[in-house]
């Protein structure tokens, strides 16, 4: 994995758990509320794996926010 795909997850990551704590959700149940597994959860948290469309499509429902709020401008990663 380069640099900026590795910046990008974990900036992706870190704002899944930031809206995660803004809503006071669990890792287990927002993974509950999406569908997916804890350890999913916390590895696209710790931006250890990025999460298909469709997958972030669905953590964005759970969380009440756009695909769009979880994605990091390029700006940031520069």
């Amino acid at each position: 994995m380069d640099e900026d795909q590795r910046a990008f997850d974990q900036a992706m990551g870190s704002r899944v758990r930031q809206a995660r704590l803004r809503v006071n959700l669990t890792q287990e149940l927002l993974a509950r509320k999406a569908g997916v597994s804890r350890a999913s959860i916390t590895n696209i948290e710790k931006g250890i794996q990025a999460p298909p469309p469709y997958r972030l499509a669905r953590i964005a429902r759970a969380l009440s926010v756009e695909v769009a709020e979880l994605l990091p401008p390029l700006s940031e990663l520069v």
